[in-house]
């Protein structure tokens, strides 16, 4: 299971279909995703009960990871 740091670095591509949300990465994928982080996290928590998810927003303007 890849890590939630693991996950934006390989899958980066596929947050572009989130810009200006939340998301919650546990493992190898987003889990939730919305525009409030409370929200995010309790679907992320619903999910993976026992997982402690990466809880991150994803910023409208172009992103670069280095």
């Amino acid at each position: 299971m890849k890590s939630g740091y693991e996950f934006v670095m390989s899958e980066h591509k596929r947050l572009g279909e989130h810009l200006g949300e939340w998301i919650a990465v546990v493992g190898d994928g987003i889990v939730a995703s919305g525009d409030d982080i409370n929200e995010v996290y309790k679907k992320s928590k619903s999910k993976h009960p026992k997982e402690i998810p990466l809880i991150m927003k994803i910023p409208e303007e172009t992103v670069m990871l280095l």
